[in-house]
């Protein structure tokens, strides 16, 4: 086993590179990739423009650790045109990813039930934009904090799972992402089936 992330940017780039593997011997990779470090609609405001009084639609994006998505144009929309805002959009994107599962990462060490708290919230809000998206919470990398059965059950009821051993769990993570993609692509017929 490799030594243990000791950030967050080595937890992501070690996850990212698992989670690609897994979806080239899953056969997956040819509709599914998982990107590192993705900005992900989370809300839609609407609101007066100060300096123009005029009313706007105003996205707000979050940053996301891993996000799967379909590849290519199916996984994407267009920036709408005209009288809109877009909150933490990132230098020359041109399109808003539609996710279907989103890992969020934090490193053992730093880890505070205050992220549980503000993730949670986080992934409410994205949920209600995109009802398909799985969001799981993930910690790892060094150190050892352990957190009481009972702080994850108050605290992380809007995850879809909490992972709190990444090194050890990473097997039972992607088989849980796994049969979320293919519930997606079975059943709800989110992820087209290509056979």
């Amino acid at each position: 086993m490799s030594p243990k992330a000791r950030s967050e940017d080595q937890l992501s780039k070690e996850v990212a590179r698992f989670f690609m593997r897994k979806l080239s011997a899953s056969g997956l990779a040819d509709q599914i990739e998982a990107r590192p470090k993705q900005q992900v609609l989370m809300n839609l405001t609407v609101g007066r423009d100060p300096k123009r009084g005029d009313w706007r639609y105003y996205f707000g994006l979050q940053q996301q650790d891993i996000v799967f998505r379909l590849k290519g144009e199916n996984g994407i929309l267009p920036l709408l045109e005209g009288q809109r805002q877009y909150h933490s959009l990132s230098a020359g994107q041109k399109q808003i990813q539609v996710p279907l599962v989103i890992c969020e990462l934090k490193i053992n060490r730093t880890f505070v039930t205050h992220h549980l708290i503000t993730y949670s919230r986080i992934a409410e809000q994205i949920r209600q934009v995109h009802p398909h998206c799985a969001y799981y919470f993930v910690v790892g990398g060094i150190g050892n904090r352990r957190l009481k059965p009972e702080t994850l059950l108050r605290q992380a009821k809007a995850f879809d799972r909490v992972y709190v051993d990444w090194e050890e769990e990473r097997e039972i993570i992607w088989q849980d992402i796994a049969n979320h993609l293919a519930y997606l692509r079975d059943r709800a017929g989110v992820i087209p089936n290509i056979e």
